[in-house]
């Protein structure tokens, strides 16, 4: 419950912390959270990343898709990294494969 309760924080840190641990645990309720957090803020975080790499939900995938296109990420090779690795995860749940080299091509 201390988790779920941890998607209310005004801190974004301690509510992508609270993302990444209920994705840890398979809570689905998550999916919504993270997608709600990529809708208001003007940033995404890379927690948020790596909650929907650990969900692994197809709902997420459009998003992340998206970001790939249009953010600027040549001099962050890390948060580019975790983006590629949400994508195959959501993308491995739709298909049942390891997305990733579709992906990176």
């Amino acid at each position: 419950m201390a988790l779920f309760e941890g998607l209310q924080e005004s801190d974004f840190e301690a509510r992508g912390e609270a993302m990444v641990g209920l994705a840890l645990r398979g809570d689905a309720r998550v999916v919504d959270a993270i997608l709600q957090e990529w809708q208001a803020e003007d940033r995404v975080s890379q927690l948020s990343l790596e909650a929907a790499e650990a969900i692994g939900d197809s709902r997420l995938l459009t998003s992340l898709q998206g970001f790939l296109e249009t953010m600027q990420l040549d001099e962050d090779a890390v948060f580019r990294e975790h983006l590629v690795d949400a994508i195959a995860s959501c993308q491995s749940e739709t298909n049942g494969a390891d997305a990733t080299q579709s992906v990176v091509s």
